[in-house]
């Protein structure tokens, strides 16, 4: 079985999900109900992780399907705990202008790809950034087809997605790549899969979009996300709520 490790974030390394570390950000949450989105404060984006450990326990998880390869998610600060798990692909989601790093132990394949984490377009124009393209998507899936063809050839593979703390980035591609080793019809199992290795993710709306048309999903890897945003959504509207209440 080969292995692949993601990271998109800082954390604390460690192939249990419950270990993660989060952080406020500036982004505008696309909350997709399928309707609405509305603009969340930076100072209140932390009541994601909060909102998110209950809903893993309620979306619910059948047996793990084993992918091709192995497949790790994490934030930027836990790289280095996974010097130890053979890892032999790397992929780096980072910010625009981060310079590329690759861990001085490391000997495998790395790949870097700048987008900020960012769930629309509009979002990206108001707030100055760039937000996940196809193209950057394609060559996400591109590096994964790797994966699968080394895997298929008998060669030991464990892959390694990071981004800034590898709870929204990081998940959505993983999410993709593992709905790429899959196969179609099986987007909720590989779901299932990524939540198992980091149940507070939140997957980046977009990325997932673009992953669902370059795979002819038909809308079944978007499907997959609503129930977690949806649940994010009235979580985030209570939190602020009360926050409110406080301050008033």
């Amino acid at each position: 079985m080969c292995g692949v490790a993601l990271h998109c974030g800082k954390g604390k390394h460690s192939q249990t999900p419950q270990r993660i570390e989060s952080r406020p950000t500036s982004r505008a949450e696309d909350l997709f109900d399928g309707t609405k989105e509305f603009t969340i404060e930076p100072r209140w984006r932390c009541v994601a992780t909060l909102a998110l450990g209950r809903m893993v326990s309620q979306f619910g998880r059948a047996s793990m399907t084993p992918l091709p390869y192995r497949l790790f998610v994490c934030g930027k600060n836990e790289i280095d705990g996974f010097a130890g798990d053979s890892i032999t692909h790397l992929l780096s989601l980072e910010d625009p202008g981060t310079p590329k790093a690759t861990p001085r132990w490391f000997r495998g394949t790395h790949e870097q790809f700048h987008f900020h984490d960012m769930d629309s377009e509009r979002e990206a124009y108001t707030m100055s950034g760039i937000a996940p393209n196809r193209d950057h998507v394609e060559r996400i899936l591109k590096f994964g087809g790797h994966c699968l063809k080394a895997a298929g050839d008998g060669k030991p593979v464990t892959l390694l997605v990071h981004c800034y703390a590898g709870s929204s980035r990081s998940p959505a591609a993983a999410f993709a790549l593992a709905s790429q080793a899959l196969g179609n019809t099986r987007e909720r199992e590989a779901l299932e899969y990524v939540l198992k290795l980091r149940p507070q993710a939140v997957p980046n709306v977009l990325l997932v979009t673009l992953a669902d048309q370059i795979l002819g999903a038909e809308g079944r890897l978007v499907r997959a996300i609503a129930p977690l945003r949806a649940n994010l959504q009235r979580e985030l509207a209570e939190w602020i709520a009360s926050r409110r209440k406080k301050e008033f």
